[in-house]
């Protein structure tokens, strides 16, 4: 009987021990999981832009409430790193813009997410930003901020942007607000299919 005490207390020790170095790269491999997200974070943060893209979203008549976004990580339900965007509120709550927002806000939210990606990319090999009908759901405010934006971009950077748009009074606005008198700018118009001419 105290043979087998011995040899049970002996395996309870044996187990506590394996336990405790469970524990301990448990612990490990949490604290190196916290470091490469943060790291990650960090690399995300400036890669794709999120000082720009704010900025830009902050211009474009963004959300009332949610008025900054943020790139987030996270595991799925099968263990999977996954990156997503949130919206921030000014006490840091957050929620995902596509299960809220309006149209017009997630056109706001992509524009901002586009936009700041491609301006934050270093030594491009083509500073040209291609743009097909950015305006989508925008009421007249988010227009008219758009075009500051495209104004700002024009005036601060060496990038060219190209827009195509089959919204005559967006146009319209742009040749007002983005004038060849004071930009570097030029305007065409499709005459007939495979043919466009300079818009004067």
């Amino acid at each position: 009987f105290v043979d087998k005490y011995n040899n049970i207390l002996s395996q309870e020790k044996n187990i506590q021990r394996k336990l405790q170095f469970s524990q301990y790269k448990e612990k490990n491999a949490n604290k190196i999981l916290k470091d490469v997200q943060r790291q990650l974070e960090e690399y995300i943060k400036n890669r794709f832009g999120s000082a720009i893209i704010n900025q830009i979203y902050s211009k474009i008549e963004p959300h009332k409430r949610f008025t900054r976004l943020q790139y987030k990580l996270g595991f799925d339900k099968n263990g999977n790193p996954e990156m997503y965007r949130i919206a921030l509120n000014e006490t840091d709550s957050d929620l995902m813009p596509e299960l809220f927002f309006s149209s017009a806000q997630l056109n706001t939210v992509a524009l901002s997410i586009f936009l700041g990606g491609a301006l934050s990319i270093s030594e491009p090999k083509l500073n040209t930003i291609l743009i097909d009908d950015p305006i989508g759901h925008f009421d007249d405010i988010n227009v008219l901020s758009f075009i500051d934006v495209l104004r700002t971009i024009i005036n601060k950077t060496n990038w060219q942007i190209i827009i195509s748009t089959h919204e005559e009074n967006f146009y319209e606005i742009m040749k007002v607000k983005l004038s060849s008198e004071y930009y570097n700018s030029k305007f065409f118009v499709f005459e007939s299919e495979g043919r466009i001419i300079q818009d004067k």
